[in-house]
């Protein structure tokens, strides 16, 4: 028993991966400095672009806990050359954001693959992904991290027209209750 308690205090590894809507990243990217803070270490996955537009993350002894990670964003016909978020695009676009976007499915297998490697380490990694923290258009992900047993959090922020705001709040609560989210400062 004393080990269960140990196993479950231990800090977490965490990837994090939004939609690429600022709507979305910047959510994230609290979510990611609030797991920092807990002492977890947040890999926050992204383009290069969206990565460069976020709000620097705090030094003061959060910067060493959160990861950014840039995977490119595949070309797509139609899509504006160094457009990576919905911000960059007049709505009639996005489509072709979500075929870009589902073309960083191979990229995103191969971080997950070296990040779960026998080791548990890639590149500056110090162990294995024990969660994907992941938005609504990610229909890929999970085969993906199914493949490499890692556990997912989904996050669907449209389940709430469909099964009622009291129900989404529970789920995405419930979703992070293993982090430790519920203390009163999640909203300070």
């Amino acid at each position: 028993m004393a080990g269960d308690e140990q196993q479950q205090q231990a800090p977490l590894h965490v990837v994090v991966f939004p939609w690429l809507a600022f709507g979305h990243l910047i959510p994230f990217l609290e979510l990611s400095k609030r797991l920092a803070a807990r002492g977890h270490a947040v890999t926050f996955v992204s383009t290069p672009r969206n990565v460069a537009r976020l709000p620097p993350v705090p030094a003061a002894g959060l910067s060493g806990q959160v990861r950014m990670v840039a995977l490119p964003l595949p070309a797509v016909d139609g899509l504006p050359e160094g457009a990576e978020s919905t911000a960059d695009l007049p709505p009639e676009k996005v489509e072709l954001l979500k075929a870009a976007f589902d073309g960083l499915a191979a990229p995103f297998a191969d971080f997950l693959a070296a990040a779960c490697s026998a080791d548990g380490r890639s590149g500056e990694l110090e162990r294995r992904p024990d969660w994907v923290v992941l938005d609504f258009a990610h229909h890929w992900l999970c085969p993906i991290a199914d493949q490499h047993q890692a556990c997912i959090s989904l996050n669907h922020g449209h389940g709430s027209k469909r099964c009622g705001k009291d129900a989404f709040i529970y789920l995405q609560l419930s979703s992070w209750a293993f982090m430790g989210m519920f203390s009163s400062d999640l909203t300070t």
